[in-house]
């Protein structure tokens, strides 16, 4: 083997290492690959800033994601980390506004980008395409769970899928484990859209 193929195979291992915490994003918009992710009681979010750059962690850590997300957008850092609030399973994104502020906005993560974190999607929150990243689920079943929702009101326990036209017990069984019966958290809940503006330290 020739020494150059020997630093390209070191330089290769050592960039697999060192993106442990990171979840790098292909060039699918819904294609999240995880690596070595932490283990968060408070729940998962990630930090995003221009130039496809992102960083995952624990809600927990929030504020330290912003700084490091703040110093890649080259915006200024000010106030509170604590001012800035999400909720588990949001994107937040940092970029600079025309006074190189830095101004926040708030999403939340699709469904297949959080089956590839280990965060199960919310019944009460999904809309049809998240819904269709669980196997098994087109886009019949998917908009039947959706019309349930809305006719019905949010399903107490994920068994409560079992009222939905076409989800029998051997779908339920499948994607039992990749959802949870949730609050139903939704965008409007955590202050974030084109005109919020806050800063970050």
């Amino acid at each position: 083997m020739e020494p150059r193929h020997v630093v390209i195979g070191i330089l290769i291992v050592g960039v697999s290492l060192v993106s442990g915490w990171r979840a790098v994003r292909s060039s699918g918009p819904e294609q999240v690959i995880s690596v070595e992710l932490p283990v968060c009681e408070s729940g998962i979010v990630a930090v995003s800033w221009p130039g496809d750059g992102e960083r995952v962690g624990c809600l927990e850590e929030l504020g330290s994601l912003l700084l490091y997300a703040a110093t890649q957008a080259g915006c200024e850092p000010k106030g509170d980390p604590s001012a800035v609030k999400a909720a588990s399973g949001q994107r937040v994104r940092v970029e600079a506004d025309g006074d190189r502020i830095c101004r926040v906005t708030f999403c939340f993560l699709s469904g297949s980008e959080l089956l590839a974190l280990n965060v199960p999607i919310d019944l009460n929150r999904a809309g049809i395409p998240d819904l269709m990243a669980l196997r098994g689920i087109g886009p019949v079943r998917a908009r039947a769970i959706v019309d349930d929702r809305a006719e019905l009101g949010d399903f107490r326990s994920v068994d409560d899928l079992a009222r939905v036209r076409g989800i029998g017990p051997v779908t339920l069984e499948r994607i039992a484990p990749y959802v949870v019966a949730g609050k139903g958290v939704t965008e409007d809940d955590v202050p974030g859209s084109a005109a919020y503006r806050t800063t970050v330290p």
